[in-house]
């Protein structure tokens, strides 16, 4: 027979041994991000990674180009960049200059901390 609050005697609820431990839903969803995680293994992650790298190149390579050529010549140049070989050739030279310059300040930092985590 079920006892109601009222019936039960001080001692009682003191000495009892139910608990009441609420959990928080802060602790509950960090809990829970743990746990996905621990089953996320690199390979995702990396593909990931390298999927918005790659999509970024070619987007990145116009951007310089417009940019340059925007610094160098009017916009009626650059509009027709392609009929002009001089314009072209500069426009090109200095890009892949800024290019270059992209791609090394990207990949010295990440050659270093790879070997510092394989090591």
């Amino acid at each position: 027979m079920e006892r109601s609050v009222s019936d039960a005697s001080s001692t009682d609820l003191v000495t009892s041994t139910d608990s009441f431990t609420p959990t928080a839903p802060a602790a509950n969803t960090l809990d829970k991000l743990k746990n996905v995680l621990s089953i996320v293994t690199v390979e995702p992650v990396l593909f990931l990674y390298m999927l918005a790298t790659f999509m970024q190149y070619s987007v990145f390579q116009d951007l310089v180009y417009q940019k340059t050529c925007q610094s160098n010549f009017n916009s009626s140049v650059c509009q027709n960049l392609n009929n002009n070989s001089y314009a072209l050739d500069v426009v090109q030279e200095q890009a892949s200059h800024w290019i270059l310059g992209s791609t090394a300040a990207l990949t010295i930092p990440s050659i270093i901390v790879a070997n510092y985590l394989g090591s």
